[in-house]
């Protein structure tokens, strides 16, 4: 506030801070309030005076010697508006005292961000203001959240905003394998598994797309005969035309439950590739499984839905 419009009181001393009466804490209010009523006695007699709550002196003291002094007795004076030159209606407290600021500023600490930098090794978001990190969530926000409830909210802070990882684990062996988006592969090292299909499914495949090859062509107007020539319907008797009709399904239908049988059997002989699991960890447990198998300790993760998890 600029010298010229600034308050001032009476006996023309500028008011420099205004003070409300709730900044000053409710446990602090009685030590300040007589700090700066000794400060108004001791300015006005020039000596040096002690208003710590460690001497004798009580408010009624004070009080006595702020009249003496001219002033009134709870130290309220008329204060004067600088704008106007009118005499403000209510009497404010006035007296001398220090004010010290503060070196940490509310601006220089406010952060916040949504997304940002991560860390290279851990894929966690930088620590730190300065570089653009996240804000930390330690075990007494997790506690606080774990005591109301919210689970979804704790994965989403603790997980999803953290450090997501995606890995596909193969059903039989319970190892991280490898697996190629782009290309729909998938491999796993340890039990030799392999995403594909297997060659009884292979098999039935083409049986079922070459007998219906067949049954379309039966039920067309003309019939392959065993010398290999063609011969039309329309040529034909009719008493002859039923009869190798009727021995063309009965030939297709036993070529169809034999191949049925075939592919059957090789699907029991034929052990089935197994579809990988898809598994969201942490990046920091992938971390820790690499560790493990360099110490030669075999992580290994099971789902509910493998084979291998009811045993």
């Amino acid at each position: 506030m600029p010298f010229c419009v600034a308050h001032c009181c009476s006996n023309g001393d500028v008011v420099v801070l205004l003070l409300h009466l709730t900044t000053t804490a409710a446990c602090l209010f009685l030590c300040f309030f007589s700090r700066v009523c000794v400060s108004k006695v001791v300015v006005q007699a020039q000596m040096r005076g002690d208003a710590t709550v460690f001497t004798s002196i009580s408010v009624q003291d004070i009080a006595d010697k702020m009249h003496q002094c001219g002033y009134q007795r709870f130290g309220n004076e008329t204060v004067y508006c600088g704008h106007t030159g009118n005499a403000m209606h209510a009497k404010v407290f006035l007296g001398p005292t220090y004010y010290q600021r503060l070196k940490h500023m509310v601006d220089s600490k406010i952060h916040a961000r949504a997304r940002g930098p991560a860390n290279n090794l851990t894929r966690q978001p930088r620590e730190g203001r300065a570089q653009d990190g996240g804000l930390r969530m330690g075990e007494m926000e997790r506690d606080c959240l774990i005591a109301h409830g919210a689970a979804s909210l704790l994965k989403e802070r603790l997980f999803y905003a953290s450090d997501p990882y995606r890995v596909h684990v193969c059903d039989i062996c319970g190892l991280i394998g490898v697996m190629n988006i782009d290309k729909d592969d998938f491999r796993c090292t340890g039990c030799d598994n392999q995403r594909d299909y297997s060659q009884a499914c292979v098999v039935l495949f083409g049986i079922v797309a070459s007998r219906r090859g067949v049954a379309l062509l039966a039920k067309t107007d003309v019939l392959l005969l065993a010398e290999g020539g063609v011969k039309s319907e329309v040529a034909e008797p009719l008493l002859c035309r039923r009869r190798r009709r009727r021995r063309c399904r009965l030939l297709l239908t036993i070529a169809v439950v034999v191949d049925v049988v075939v592919a059957l059997m090789l699907c029991v002989f034929i052990r089935p590739s197994v579809r990988p699991r898809q598994v969201e960890i942490p990046y920091a447990c992938k971390l820790l499984f690499q560790e493990l198998i360099s110490m030669c300790c075999i992580p290994r993760i099971f789902t509910s839905a493998s084979p291998e998890a009811a045993r």
